[in-house]
């Protein structure tokens, strides 16, 4: 496996579990526990939070320089 495979799995992984704890809290719990709700709640109540969100995503995608260049696949 490459690196960039097991990127991938973690990546899909990640992402998954979190959808069905997600889901669970949500059956068990009701909306108000959710993580969109909670996410929602601390937005909301903490303003500073989604602003460095913001402020970090800029950061990372919206480079005022060309893109960063990804190197061609391993070569197997």
């Amino acid at each position: 496996m490459t690196k960039q495979t097991i990127a991938q799995i973690l990546i899909l992984t990640t992402a998954v579990t979190w959808i069905v704890f997600d889901i669970i809290v949500y059956i068990a719990y009701g909306n108000a526990s959710t993580i969109s709700a909670r996410v929602w709640y601390w937005s909301w109540h903490i303003p500073g939070i989604p602003f460095a969100v913001g402020v970090l995503i800029g950061h990372l995608f919206f480079q005022m320089h060309e893109p960063t260049a990804f190197p061609d696949e391993e070569k197997k």
